[in-house]
């Protein structure tokens, strides 16, 4: 089901904000792109996209049968019904669009620099230094991609940072 026009504008005039100069903080992203109904987003600064993943609509999982696991209408297959769903259920909405600003970054390439990755997050975490800095530092420091898991439920928020030959590091935030 394709988002309302006025959903994708709003998401990527979010984006927009989050990607210039003047920037607006980590938790008020996660906040507002929350109020639209995203769940998780993965920045691609090697594609220079964003890729917004939204809570699955009621017609999307009523389209789903307990009895048979995998749905026609979506083709993914549904662990519903089990007792350790570990799987995809339904079909979840998105929206990718170009990374705004992205002022020619180059992605990949870079050796993966913990500390450096590390030392980025702090200074972002603590104000000193804004996203467009931040994406610099990081993309500096190897990372080719990252992905936000909002949480709730009892379960924290969490940023996966990975390198161009698979290294990881995950960030928790409340």
């Amino acid at each position: 089901m394709p988002l309302p026009p006025t959903t994708t504008a709003a998401i990527r005039a979010i984006w927009t904000a989050v990607h210039s100069p003047a920037s607006i903080p980590f938790p008020t992203t996660v906040a507002r792109l929350a109020e639209y109904g995203v769940r998780r987003y993965r920045i691609d600064y090697v594609a220079e996209s964003v890729t917004c993943y939204f809570a699955a609509s009621e017609e999307t999982e009523s389209n789903l049968s307990s009895s048979d696991p995998t749905n026609t209408t979506t083709g993914i297959e549904s662990n519903a019904g089990t007792e350790s769903s570990v799987g995809v259920d339904v079909k979840t909405d998105m929206d990718i669009s170009p990374l705004p600003h992205h002022n020619g970054i180059s992605a990949g390439g870079h050796a993966w620099d913990l500390d450096a990755l590390r030392e980025a997050i702090r200074d972002v975490q603590g104000g000193k230094i804004r996203y467009t800095e931040f994406r610099d530092r990081v993309v500096g420091a190897g990372v080719v991609e990252y992905l936000v898991f909002f949480g709730g439920g009892g379960v924290r928020g969490r940023v996966v940072y990975v390198g161009d030959c698979g290294d990881l590091w995950v960030e928790m935030f409340p």
